[in-house]
This record gives C-alpha cells, structure tokens and sequence, in this order.
C-alpha cells in the first residue's frame, strides 16, 4: 500500500480492505505481524491527497481495530489521529470518505489522549462533518462521536453549542420524519429517523449536564413537537429531580432545564465555577467546581446539579488572600475558627481579579451579618 500510486494503488486497497472484513482472529495477527497498521499509516502520510488511497487505507484500518483494543492503541501510538483529522477536513465534502474517517475517529478516541485532540481543532472538525452531512451515517457517528467528548467537560460543550451542530440535527430529522410520513411505507425513512434522533437525544443529554450559561445556550426552537418532546425526556432523564417553584420563562425546554437546577442558584447571592482546594491537610489538590454562596453557607457541586460539599460560615470567619501561593493571583481561602485550630480551610481560586473580588465581597458580608445578628 505504501508504494502504490493512483488508481492501482487504490484498487489493491479495496480488494485487501473487503477481504480485511471476513478476516479472522488469525489473519488479523498475521497482517499485524507483518507491520500492516504501520504500513497503512505511512500511505496514508505519503498519499492522504489521493481520496481513494485515503478511504480505502482507513477501511481496513477500521476492520482491524474493530473489536481490537490492542490494535487501536497500536494505531494511536504510531499518529493514527494526527493523520485523521486532516484528512477529514481535506475529503469532508465527499459523503462516503467523510463517513469512513469519522468512524476511524469515532472508533480511535478510546485509545487517544482526549485533550491534545481537542486542542487540535477534533471536536470542531466533526461538527463541520455533522453540519456538511447533517443526515447518514456521517452524522449518526458523528454525533455519537460529539455525544463520547461531550461528556467530558464544558469546554466541549462550549465548543459544540458554539458550532450550532443541533440546529443542522433538528432541521434533518424533521426534514427526514416528514418523508417518513409521506413515503407509503416509510421503512427506509423511518428508520434513517430513528438513526438520527438516537445519538441526538443522547447528545443533547450531555450537553444539559453543562454549566448554567451553557444550559442557556441550549434554548433552541426544536423544529417539530415530536423531536421538542424527546428532548425535554432526554434533558429529564440526565439531572437529578430537583423541582422549584413556577418559572417565569414560557418555553417549555427552558423551564424543563431550569426546573431541574438546585432550589439554592435562584436564591443565591453568587454563583460561578471556581477551582477548590480539598479540605485535607497540606493539600495541594484543586478541582474545578461550580460552587454557590446561599446564605451563610458555601456549596460545591459536580458540574453544576451534584452536590459534592458544603461549609457552614460562622461567627469569626476569616478571608485570607493566597495571592502569593501555589495556585495563582486570584485564590483565597475561608475558614472558621474550628477550622483554624484543626489547621484546615477552605481554598478557592476564581479565574479572574473581579471574579475574586465579587466572591470575596459576597463573603465579607454574610460573615459580617452574622456578627451583627450575634450582637443585637
């Protein structure tokens, strides 16, 4: 393969990537023995221009590593997703290339370090592919795809809300239902449908367990009742119940979204994501958290439903500013009294001067007002 040039090379490809599919165990570790992960790599790095050479090389790349843990890692090892993601934006436009490649990434980010390709642009190049492809199987594993990486953090998140990825999904799947509907026996659109709103729904549930300026951004206008309804069970069914009272938002994703937040955001006196230092001694460990000051107590949550901790202010509360420490410029740390003779305190790190400034004013003045209520 690595020395094949045009249309040779490529039909050589394609017959060894057809008998690739029917191969068994054996024959996988007989073209493993003999460096074929390696050699397809390098066609692939020597001839990536070449679109036939591309899809019919990442063929049977995807048939050896399906199933095949080692084989993945293999690929990872020697720059498979370095190769990947180029070639992706190079043959997008190319339905049947496209689809080939994302299923190599899909079936690839197992066994690859999730944030050098997100900082590699992976996360906007597949939803350049959604949106290119908005309906098959490039964007049924596309979004799949998106779903995986989305459950990582809010920067993906941020980075998929960004793209308008779901607005593309919406409009295809109510353009697909509709043919559904009019075919006389609506198999093949009914199930095309199906395909699609599966990893869409499953991709919406990751995006909801964003933080609260994200869940914002999720305020679209689902282009059918139907798809709007499966959205609003798929947001449900990803946070905790956690009902409050009437909302005065009208649409109903919104209030579906903002009736699962804790009861303590629509009260709080600030809220945002800080970095917490672990409440042990002599730690050095800090973890983002989306945290809330609700009266005189400081909470902390996973993403920004799950309640991971809390600490109760009280009389003789102390501020401290840890500018000159470890973290950075914008820490600082709260403690009670009993938390100063066990030798503990609370230490957090906003990420900017007025972001600190805001917290560490919210702070002074609930410990203030419980001095003054102590004193009357």
């Amino acid at each position: 393969a690595g020395g094949g040039g045009g249309d040779g090379g490529a039909d050589a490809g394609s017959a060894v990537a057809v008998s690739a599919k029917e191969a068994a165990d054996g024959a996988v570790v007989a073209a493993l023995n003999a460096r074929a992960v390696p050699l397809l790599l390098r066609a692939v790095r020597m001839h990536g221009q070449l679109r036939e050479v591309t899809a019919d090389a990442w063929r049977l790349l995807c048939s050896l590593m399906r199933g095949r843990g080692f084989v993945k890692k293999i690929a990872a090892d020697g720059g498979a997703m370095g190769l990947l993601l180029p070639a992706l934006r190079s043959h997008m436009r190319d339905a049947p290339t496209a689809a080939q490649l994302v299923l190599a990434v899909r079936m690839l980010l197992p066994a690859v370090p999730p944030k050098p390709f997100v900082l590699d642009g992976g996360v906007e190049t597949l939803c350049d592919a959604v949106r290119a492809h908005p309906t098959g199987a490039v964007a049924g594993v596309g979004v799949r795809a998106l779903q995986m990486l989305a459950s990582l953090n809010d920067v993906v998140r941020a980075s998929v809300l960004e793209a308008e990825v779901l607005r593309k999904l919406l409009v295809a799947i109510e353009t697909v239902g509709a043919r559904a509907d009019a075919d006389a026996d609506g198999g093949a659109s009914a199930a095309e449908e199906a395909a699609l709103v599966g990893p869409t729904v499953g991709l919406v549930a990751q995006l909801a367990r964003g933080d609260a300026p994200l869940l914002a951004r999720l305020r679209l206008q689902a282009p059918a009742a139907e798809v709007r309804a499966e959205w609003i069970r798929a947001v449900s069914e990803a946070l905790p119940e956690e009902p409050v009272g009437p909302l005065a938002d009208s649409d109903p994703l919104t209030a579906s979204v903002a009736g699962k937040l804790p009861a303590v955001f629509h009260q709080a006196t600030v809220t945002g994501r800080l970095h917490k230092r672990a409440l042990r001694h002599s730690s050095e460990r800090w973890t983002a958290r989306w945290c809330a000051l609700h009266g005189k107590t400081i909470y902390w949550f996973s993403g920004y439903y799950k309640l991971k901790g809390s600490m109760e202010l009280t009389r003789g509360t102390r501020l401290r500013d840890l500018a000159g420490s470890r973290p950075g410029a914008h820490a600082f740390a709260v403690s009670t009294p009993e938390m100063e003779r066990a030798g503990l305190f609370l230490g957090l790190q906003a990420s900017s001067d007025a972001q600190k400034r805001e917290w560490m004013n919210a702070l002074g003045a609930a410990v203030e007002s419980l001095s003054a209520v102590a004193q009357l």
